[in-house]
């Protein structure tokens, strides 16, 4: 399994960012690389958490690759965090975990980490290169 980890300081409120995070359906608006994003089956669970099926198509055109990733998403307000986990399609196996941390006023600490082994050990060797260089965009995003 592949790990990543990645932490930032970020000039937003955690609420802002938490619900960025979650508005999975929106990626496609900024997140690089996405170039659409589906959510399905909205429900409330225990907790005051609520979670749905993700849909996102991903495409690196430089490098033609592309991959729709298919994940079940537990928002958790509370706690401050997204995971998205997967076991379909290309992913044999994923886990991805936003958590968002107030911090004095108007920051907040963003920490993304991923969990991953692809099902073909070449599309694995090439998102490794990957995903290092598309979470550090993504974090960057929330510090403009």
């Amino acid at each position: 399994m592949t790990q990543f980890s990645t932490t930032r300081r970020v000039p937003h409120e955690a609420g802002q960012v938490l619900a960025i995070v979650a508005d999975v359906g929106s990626y496609a608006e900024f997140m690089p690389l996405v170039r659409k994003a589906m959510v399905r089956n909205r429900r409330e669970i225990e907790g005051g958490r609520r979670t749905f099926d993700a849909e996102v198509a991903i495409a690196f055109d430089r490098l033609g690759v592309s991959e729709t990733l298919y994940s079940q998403v537990t928002v958790d307000m509370e706690r401050g965090t997204v995971t998205a986990l997967s076991e379909e399609g290309a992913v044999k196996s994923l886990k991805a975990v936003w958590t968002v941390t107030a911090e004095e006023a108007g920051t907040c600490t963003v920490q993304l980490s991923i969990d991953y082994v692809m099902r073909s050990r070449a599309l694995h060797f090439l998102l490794s290169g990957l995903v290092d260089t598309v979470a550090r965009r993504v974090m960057t995003a929330f510090e403009e």
